[in-house]
C-alpha cells in the first residue's frame, strides 16, 4: 500500500496519537487503562497505523501481543542489559547450513516456517556486527509475526468452515 503524503490535519492527528500512545504505554505499564476511553484511542492508533503504514489488522493483533509480552518480560526480569554472544565460525558454518537445508526445502515445493525461522535465527547468531545482527533480528521477529499471522488465519479458516457446515 503505497503511503499518502500527510497533511497538515493530518500531521495534527498523528501529533495527538504520538502524545495517546505514550500516555498508554505509561498506563499499561502501570496497568490502569480506563477501557472506553482507552479502547476509543487503540481504535484510533489502528486506524492511524492501518492507514500510514499499510499493515493489517492481524500484523497490528499479534504486534500488541508481543508487546504485552515485553512488558511481561520487563515486569518480571526488569530492564536486561546482556552480551550478545553471537558471531564466531560455529554459527556462520551453521547459518550457511540452515541457509542451504531452507533453499532445499523449498525448491522440492516442502519449505515451511520452521525452515524460514530457523535460518534467520541461525544467520542472528552468525552476526557479530551489532547494527547487522539488529537488522537480523528485526527479520526474526517479522517472521515469527508472520508465522503467528498463518496459524490465526488456518484457526480463523477453520472456524469459519466448521459454521458453514453448521448451518
Amino acid at each position: 500500500m503505497a503511503q499518502q503524503p500527510a497533511s497538515h490535519e493530518d500531521e495534527t492527528k498523528v501529533l495527538a496519537l504520538e502524545a495517546e500512545v505514550s500516555k498508554l504505554r505509561d498506563d499499561l505499564a502501570r496497568e490502569t487503562l480506563n477501557s472506553s476511553l482507552d479502547m476509543e484511542a487503540l481504535t484510533e492508533i489502528r486506524a492511524f497505523v492501518l492507514r500510514f503504514v499499510g499493515m493489517g489488522p492481524s500484523t497490528i493483533d499479534t504486534l500488541v501481543e508481543v508487546g504485552k509480552e515485553r512488558l511481561r518480560q520487563d515486569r518480571k526480569w526488569g530492564v536486561q542489559n546482556l552480551p550478545d554472544g553471537t558471531g564466531g565460525d560455529g554459527y556462520v558454518k551453521a547459518a550457511n547450513r540452515a541457509r542451504g537445508l531452507c533453499e532445499a526445502a523449498f525448491k522440492d515445493k516442502k519449505g515451511t516456517y520452521k525452515h524460514i525461522l530457523l535460518e534467520e535465527v541461525a544467520e542472528a547468531m552468525a552476526e557479530s556486527d551489532e547494527t547487522k545482527l539488529s537488522t537480523e533480528l528485526i527479520q526474526v521477529a517479522a517472521v515469527a509475526v508472520a508465522w503467528v499471522e498463518c496459524i490465526q488465519r488456518r484457526i480463523q479458516n477453520r472456524k469459519a468452515d466448521a459454521q458453514t457446515q453448521q448451518g
